[in-house]
């Protein structure tokens, strides 16, 4: 039966006609913004801000909003977009508004310019209008280098990896080939201050934090938060494509004849019934396990201008990725866990001062399909 759904667009079943709702139409506008690798047709103020809304966040929420004059940006926070009790601090909120101002950059510097982030503001505003950076832009004099040229800019490896990253949900292979040395250079070459990156691939340490994701996400699982988080849970490709936001079944490597389930038959009361709650923790036992290399990213203070810090590094270990062609994903469950961090911070060996925010997976895995963006129009103010 399997084989017959995964033929193509559509399959003859018990004499029914199955539309193979796993074929994805990468035309639909939910897409677009993916394709748009030139800056035609935009502001330069614009296409940063489209650089910016292609970036990570958590269950692709797009927290964001941005208001532009001249060349002066402000990011905000957009408070109706998060995962309520499953980010109660808003942590990972400001982690996706980090790794957007770190896209920002890397474009404005691949079109000549460098980003100014004033982000003294974020620790007062963060939670009231939701002010979190000022971001001005500046032209660069010397464009020898010929990176600043908008007719090759789509060539560019640092713009490739803005329109080609992604977070991939499915298992990983690599053991013993995928290596930290590039993402310890990459990551030296630009700092970001305050935030460092412990990795690791010994084989005992890796299990261990396996096992670390394996209690927390049945501790996460016996409250309530599960509720706030599977609201972005999009159920069916009509749903996804009229938000433009949430995550899916579509964007994993799920068997398919439960993807087509998922789009026929799954009403909202099954996103968060016991069995799905045990499919969630087989999921996690499963991909967490034999993972080539896992990343700790740290700080020393936990405030919401650190979250932006650590969004910025987090996205770098993303577009990093992208170039490498490795597959990243993060875990969240640790770090939402007091439990959990404690014991990444002691299996990392992570001096007692400094706090543990993300944590990610690294591996190889075949590319998974894109996740979904609202148009620009939607984020500006």
């Amino acid at each position: 039966m399997k084989a017959l759904f995964a033929t193509g667009g559509v399959a003859a079943l018990g004499g029914f006609a199955v539309v193979n709702y796993n074929k994805v139409d990468y035309g639909h506008r939910g897409y677009r913004t993916w394709y748009h690798d030139e800056p035609l047709g935009y502001s330069l103020a614009e296409y940063l801000v489209l650089a910016g809304t292609l970036a990570a966040s958590p269950h692709n929420t797009q927290p964001w909003k941005f208001s532009v004059s001249g060349s002066n940006i402000d990011l905000y926070a957009d408070h109706r977009r998060h995962l309520g009790k499953a980010d109660p601090l808003r942590r990972m909120m400001g982690q996706g508004l980090g790794c957007a101002i770190e896209n920002m950059a890397v474009m404005a510097s691949s079109l000549g310019y460098s980003l100014f982030v004033d982000d003294s503001v974020c620790n007062e505003h963060f939670y009231d209008s939701g002010l979190v950076a000022r971001l001005q832009y500046t032209r660069i004099t010397d464009t020898s280098n010929g990176h600043h040229q908008t007719d090759d800019l789509k060539d560019l490896p640092e713009v490739k990896a803005i329109f080609n990253r992604q977070t991939n949900r499915s298992s990983y292979t690599g053991i013993g080939k995928v290596s930290s040395h590039y993402f310890d250079a990459a990551l030296e070459q630009k700092p970001i201050a305050d935030v460092g990156v412990t990795w690791l691939d010994d084989r005992a340490k890796c299990q261990d934090i396996s096992e670390v994701c394996s209690v927390t996400v049945r501790e996460f699982l016996s409250g309530d938060a599960t509720n706030d988080a599977m609201k972005w849970f999009r159920r069916n490709r009509a749903e996804m494509l009229s938000t433009g936001d949430g995550i899916s079944i579509f964007q994993n490597d799920a068997p398919i004849l439960i993807k087509h389930w998922m789009q026929l038959a799954a009403t909202k009361e099954d996103l968060v019934n016991q069995q799905s709650k045990q499919s969630e923790i087989d999921m996690v036992d499963t991909s967490c396990d034999h993972v080539p290399m896992w990343g700790v990213i740290h700080s020393s203070t936990d405030q919401p201008k650190d979250w932006l810090s650590v969004g910025r590094v987090l996205e770098k270990c993303y577009l990093l990725s992208a170039k490498l062609g490795y597959a990243i994903c993060p875990v969240s469950y640790p770090v939402e866990s007091i439990a959990g961090r404690e014991a990444l911070r002691q299996i990392a060996e992570i001096d007692s001062g400094r706090v543990p925010q993300a944590l990610v997976r690294v591996g190889l895995a075949p590319r998974m399909e894109k996740s979904v963006r609202r148009p620009l129009q939607s984020v500006l103010v």
